[in-house]
Parts: C-alpha cells; sequence; structure tokens
C-alpha cells in the first residue's frame, strides 16, 4: 500500500509540490490518501483556525481506524502538530497585542491561558468546535468529482487478521489423525470427510487395510493446517490454570470457616471436660452461713 500517494505528506497536495487544493483530480492511492484529499480541500476552503483545527480532528480520528501504524503516526502528526503550531502563533499574537497596546506582555499571557481554559470546559462538555466540525462534514459531502473511497484495510477486519495468520499456515502431509484445514485449532469438515480411510478409500475404490491407510492417505491428500497461535497457547493454559469462580471461593471459605470453629468447640468441651472442680471458697455461700449463725448465737446469749 502506498501510503505517499497523491496528497499525503507537507505541501503535496493533487500529486504536485504545492499549497491544498480544493478537491484535486488525481485519484488517491489508498484510503490514507483519500483522507489526506478530504484534508486539503478542507484546508483550501476554509482560511480560519478553528474550521481547520475541526479538519485536523477528523482527519486523526479517522486515519486511526485504517489498519498499519504509519496511517494512526500520519493523524498524530497532522492533529497534534498543527494544533501546537497555532497555539504557539496564537500565543504570540497575544503577547504582541498586549505589548502593543499596553506596554505589557503578561497581559496577553493570561488572555492566552484564560482562552486555553475556556476551550477546555468546552472539550469536557462536548461543545468544541461542534459548530465547526458539522460545516467541515457537510464540506466533504460537496466533492464535484464524487471519488469513493478504496477498499483498503481496516484495523480490526477479518482480511487483516487472515493476512497476519498468512504467515503461519504450512502446508504439510496427512499422519493418518489430522486432515483439513484447521481453524482455531478445530476441523469444520464433516467427519466421514476428516476420516483418512474415508478418504483413501473414496479414492481407489477400495478398502485399506489398517496397516498401509496411513501411508496412503498421507500420499494421497496433503493438507494446510493453520499454525497454533500465541493466544490459542495462552488461552488453553489459562484454562488448565482457570482461576475459581467467586461462588466457588466462598464455598471453600465458608467450609474452612465452619471446620474451625467445630474444631474450637471441640477443644473448649474437652478443656472442660478435664478441668477438675473446686472447693466453695472461703467467701462463697458457707462463710456466709457460718456469720449467720454465729450471729445468732450471739443474740440468744444476750
Amino acid at each position: 500500500m502506498n501510503y505517499v500517494g497523491e496528497y499525503t505528506g507537507p505541501y503535496w497536495s493533487d500529486g504536485k509540490l504545492q499549497e491544498s487544493v480544493e478537491w484535486g483530480e488525481t485519484s488517491p492511492q489508498s484510503a490514507l490518501d483519500w483522507l489526506s484529499r478530504q484534508h486539503d480541500s478542507a484546508y483550501a476552503h476554509y482560511k480560519d483556525s478553528r474550521h481547520r483545527e475541526a479538519a485536523d480532528l477528523i482527519y486523526m480520528r479517522e486515519a486511526k481506524k485504517l489498519a498499519g501504524r504509519f496511517p494512526e503516526l500520519a493523524g498524530n502528526l497532522v492533529g497534534y502538530g498543527n494544533y501546537t503550531g497555532r497555539q504557539v502563533g496564537k500565543l504570540l499574537s497575544d503577547v504582541g497585542l498586549s505589548t502593543k497596546l499596553t506596554g505589557n506582555p503578561l497581559l496577553g499571557v493570561v488572555k492566552y491561558g484564560v482562552g486555553g481554559i475556556m476551550d477546555n470546559v468546552k472539550r469536557i462538555n462536548g461543545t468544541y468546535l461542534k459548530n465547526e466540525l458539522s460545516d467541515v462534514n457537510k464540506f466533504y459531502g460537496t466533492d464535484p468529482h464524487k471519488m469513493s473511497k478504496p477498499d483498503n484495510l481496516v484495523r480490526g477486519s477479518s482480511s487483516e487478521k487472515f493476512s497476519a495468520r498468512g504467515s503461519g499456515v504450512a502446508l504439510v502431509m496427512n499422519d493418518g489423525q489430522r486432515s483439513g484445514l484447521n481453524v482455531r485449532g478445530r476441523d469444520q469438515r464433516p467427519k466421514d470427510v476428516r476420516d483418512p480411510t474415508v478418504q483413501a478409500t473414496r479414492a481407489l475404490g477400495r478398502p485399506l487395510n489398517a496397516s498401509a491407510s496411513s501411508e496412503q492417505a498421507q500420499a494421497l491428500h496433503p493438507i494446510a493446517v493453520t499454525k497454533t497461535s500465541l493466544f490459542q497457547r495462552l488461552r488453553k493454559k489459562k484454562k488448565k490454570n482457570r482461576v475459581e469462580s467467586l461462588e466457588d471461593r466462598v464455598k471453600r471459605l465458608t467450609l474452612a470457616q465452619t471446620s474451625h470453629f467445630d474444631k474450637y468447640n471441640q477443644t473448649q468441651k474437652a478443656a472442660l471436660a478435664s478441668k477438675l472442680k473446686k472447693k466453695p471458697s472461703a467467701f462463697g455461700f458457707n462463710r456466709v452461713n457460718k456469720i449467720r449463725v454465729k450471729a445468732k448465737q450471739e443474740l440468744e446469749k444476750c
């Protein structure tokens, strides 16, 4: 895929080294080049900074959806690079205007800071460049040439996944047990078609011996087997070392706690059973009775 094309690059538009051209006539060579054509047209149509910043945001957002690293890098360079240059120019303009009018450059810095705070509040509320983004999107629908977007890979698409796994496919001979095209480790064909003995029997028109079935199947049916990816191996390993669920954990802890309390109760009962009974102390019930008897005897003497 050609990522430079006819429109992608600084001061490169419509296949020439020039300023941005509105709706160039040269056909874009890729999906990123198609986005660059729209971006150049917006820059040629709008001269104010806010509409151009809206075009940068749209370009950066759409470039990140394309496959590969270069579109995302190009989108970040356009979005963040132009924003940085625009903010530096704004700061210098505010400082210069403040110095010219009041002789104090700090007022320009304060004005720039207040403007940045207000823009951040709009970003949080989702109203930043809302009208400008709408205007740019409407302008993109006025393409006089009506050039369609090239059918390139999109990030996360099935075509990209297939091309990424293509290097892992290898032709191997059938070993009598594995046959057919394995997808994600599973054979998608019917059982009778997967059986090498059935295939060899259909090809030769006669049954095979048990000893010769594997060799004949290998000679007759070479197949393509997909190499197991790292993700699939990690997934199988995770299944083997699967972490217990919350419900199983609660059950296990509840059983452990119950057994712990049972052991504690048994220990307490054994300790109470083995504990010797002590005699009543001198300050207990018997002592009180003795005092009462003695007081009664003294009263009787009187």
